[in-house]
């Protein structure tokens, strides 16, 4: 194996991983959000606001938007990952300042 298809296997994996962690993320999210608003038999300790639930969405979309751009080699995982780690890091600092 070359260099070169060792970098494409790494960034395939690490692309691979990105999209189930988003998609997990994601799920999550969808499914607080929609046992929130329109109940599903759990009674939660406190509610998270809507557009917190929403911000989560688009981030975890956006996340997965971007390891299927670094799957098709469209941008490098130095850019990738560090984009979906920031967006996680929002996400969860927003979260935690508006619930406290």
């Amino acid at each position: 194996m070359t260099e070169k298809e060792e970098s494409n296997l790494v960034n395939i994996a690490i692309g691979i991983i990105m999209i189930i962690l988003n998609s997990v993320w994601l799920y999550y999210s969808s499914e607080r959000f929609y046992c929130q608003n329109f109940g599903c038999g759990i009674l939660y300790n406190f509610l998270i606001p809507n557009w917190i639930l929403m911000i989560n969405i688009i981030c975890a979309l956006i996340g997965i938007i971007f390891a299927a751009k670094l799957i098709r080699k469209r941008i490098s995982a130095w850019t990738a990952i560090p984009i979906n780690l920031g967006l996680f890091c929002c996400c969860i600092l927003i979260e935690c300042l508006v619930t406290q």
